[in-house]
């Protein structure tokens, strides 16, 4: 192994661009200090250009493989490779979607966020889940209002994940579906709204965080009073 691994690094040191194939299959290898020198080896080879075996590994039976050249493809940034790597958003293995994400963060913003919005359309929770993480990573107001369409979605992780992610808004009038979710039978989600409420700070919500005060979860009630204390440490004269 410590033969191999300064092999390696050798190749990326020699900037060996016949070692590229070696260097990918490099990634099936358990070791992960082995897998992340391959990488940072190719990197050096390919001086932000873009190979074909980079791409071709897109599509490659190995999860590493796949999740390797994402890697590279994000760090290169070229824009032509965008919607390729953004095609494994449905794949399988959530290590390859997550890896997804990472990458197409390095690249134009409102390119990424229209192709998230459509993510977001899947009928496929494990994608929809990807799409919405993407759309709080890119942080912005156009990526993160389109959640409000999921705040009553079927998978308790995207309604929380998109209620606290909208909670981070300034511009929320309507506070009704987050109030609403203060309902909801798991106590992730109403913890979650409640946090949302907390963050947007509009006092009609305190009646209704009020009452989770008496709510059989004590980590509920924990953070219906922090939020109440966030929107008015005097909340109580104001019920």
């Amino acid at each position: 192994m410590i033969a191999r691994k300064e092999a390696v690094k050798l190749l990326g040191l020699l900037e060996d661009k016949n070692s590229i194939d070696l260097l990918i299959n490099a990634f099936k290898s358990k070791s992960g200090a082995l897998r992340t020198l391959a990488f940072k080896s190719l990197l050096k080879i390919l001086h932000n250009t873009i190979d074909n075996s980079i791409i071709n590994g897109l599509e490659d039976k190995s999860w590493q493989i796949r999740k390797y050249c994402i890697r590279i493809l994000g760090k290169i940034g070229d824009p032509s490779t965008l919607e390729s790597i953004f095609k494994l958003i449905k794949d399988d293995d959530s290590r390859v979607r997550e890896s997804v994400i990472e990458a197409v963060l390095n690249f134009e913003d409102n390119k990424i966020i229209i192709l998230a919005k459509e993510a977001l359309k899947d009928s496929n929770w494990k994608i929809r889940r990807t799409a919405v993480k993407l759309c709080i990573k890119i942080g912005k107001d156009e990526s993160v209002e389109p959640l409000l369409a999921y705040i009553n979605d079927e998978d308790v992780f995207i309604r929380s994940w998109a209620a606290m992610a909208l909670g981070k808004l300034k511009n929320i009038n309507n506070i009704e579906p987050f109030t609403a979710l203060l309902k909801d039978k798991d106590p992730k989600i109403r913890i979650s709204a409640a946090k949302a409420l907390g963050e947007i700070g509009n006092k009609d919500a305190i009646k209704p965080l009020s009452n989770l005060l008496a709510d059989d979860n004590w980590d509920v009630r924990k953070e219906g009073e922090k939020a109440l204390n966030q929107i008015n440490p005097n909340w109580m004269d104001l019920l």
